[in-house]
């Protein structure tokens, strides 16, 4: 990614920026995905993109009063695979789901800290969404994960599961000049 302006991701609202990298884009412009992966190095605020997504969504169904339930997971604290089928694929919410005809985004965040503990977890998860195939149309999902570990073959997965057109995967970019100066001044500094 270009970091030409003084070290920071130009603008690509900005007049000329956009034709240094012409495939930013905002989260809202690939919402649309049923499928997305957001990748990041590290503490470059992968968490915080995860939790404005959640946050947007939720006001989206709010707003359009559809019948649409949010899952929200952070992995980082699972070691365990029983317990992180528990909490998501026999939680109370995907039940409802699963019995039900609504959609169900699911928010899954720190993907890449709980390859620390479950080493098979792309294969946990590839297997326990394919029991859902034919109701994956219902399915939404937002994994977070460092570049680096993402693991390609959850990726190919996930594409014969959802499909091409329906599965996105995006990088995040780094602050641009004007994220550092909105967050210094509502921090009061110059």
């Amino acid at each position: 990614m270009p970091l030409s302006d003084g070290g920071y991701f130009p603008d690509p609202d900005s007049e000329y920026a956009r034709w240094l990298n012409p495939e930013a884009t905002t989260f809202e412009s690939i919402d649309h995905y049923p499928c997305l992966v957001l990748l990041g190095e590290p503490g470059i605020g992968k968490s915080t993109a995860m939790d404005a997504a959640c946050q947007y969504q939720d006001d989206k169904v709010k707003e359009s009063r559809e019948n649409v339930e949010i899952l929200n997971l952070d992995l980082r604290s699972y070691g365990d695979a029983n317990r992180l089928i528990q909490d998501l694929f026999e939680s109370e919410i995907f039940k409802a789901w699963r019995s039900g005809s609504g959609l169900l985004v699911i928010f899954l965040d720190s993907y890449d800290e709980c390859l620390l503990e479950l080493k098979k977890l792309g294969q946990l998860l590839a297997d326990q969404l394919k029991k859902y195939k034919s109701l994956i149309g219902r399915l939404h999902l937002r994994i977070a994960c460092r570049t680096a570990v993402w693991p390609s073959f959850l990726g190919d997965e996930l594409k014969k599961l959802y499909g091409d057109e329906a599965f996105g995967i995006y990088q995040l970019a780094p602050l641009r000049r004007i994220d550092v100066e909105e967050a210094a001044a509502q921090e009061g500094f110059d």
